[in-house]
């Protein structure tokens, strides 16, 4: 059985797909991430404080929550 991940790339928890493959953003997710720029490191905090509050998260928590743990 598979589990989430969190995906190397766009930094989403996910279930990779059959082949391996974040869902979220087509990316093999055993693969090492080249070096993000600033824009695609705050892009991904954005996105997963959002995929939390689609969770249910509080906004408090939310912004709460240390930038390391993205």
């Amino acid at each position: 059985m598979t589990s989430l991940v969190d995906c190397p790339h766009c930094h989403t928890r996910v279930l990779p797909m059959v082949e391996g493959r974040c869902p979220a953003c087509g990316k093999d997710v055993d693969s090492t991430p080249v070096e993000s720029t600033p824009e695609q490191t705050a892009e991904a905090v954005y996105a997963d404080a959002a995929q939390q509050l689609l969770e249910g998260a509080a906004p408090s928590e939310v912004q709460a929550r240390s930038p390391n743990e993205v």
